[in-house]
């Protein structure tokens, strides 16, 4: 898998091979093999919502080394320290976002 860090101009490029493992249909995860970040783990859950047929629950883990992310990452958050309570829960929020694009182009 190939992640671009981006800020203004600047980019960085990362790359990492993780095992996937996953139960069609309700979840799948990924364990952190080799590159960046490093000690990646993801793991997206998915249930139904009782009462809503059209709704589904999603959960996210998703845990990996900031500091593992390459020269520029480590220089924001070396002096914006404060970017690290958001590296996480960002990352969360794009798999999330893509889960719901992969979603929605099969129900067309």
């Amino acid at each position: 898998m190939k992640l671009r860090f981006c800020i203004s101009l600047f980019s960085v490029g990362f790359a990492f091979t993780a095992k996937a493992t996953y139960e069609e249909g309700k979840w799948f995860e990924l364990r952190y093999l080799s590159g960046e970040p490093r000690d990646l783990y993801i793991k997206m859950e998915v249930d139904d919502v009782e009462d809503n047929e059209n709704a589904s629950l999603v959960r996210t883990t998703l845990r990996f080394d900031a500091m593992s992310l390459g020269w520029l990452a480590k220089f924001f958050l070396k002096h914006h320290p404060e970017i690290r309570f958001g590296v996480v829960p960002g990352s969360a929020l794009v798999l999330f976002d893509g889960l719901r694009r992969v979603a929605e182009k099969k129900k067309s």
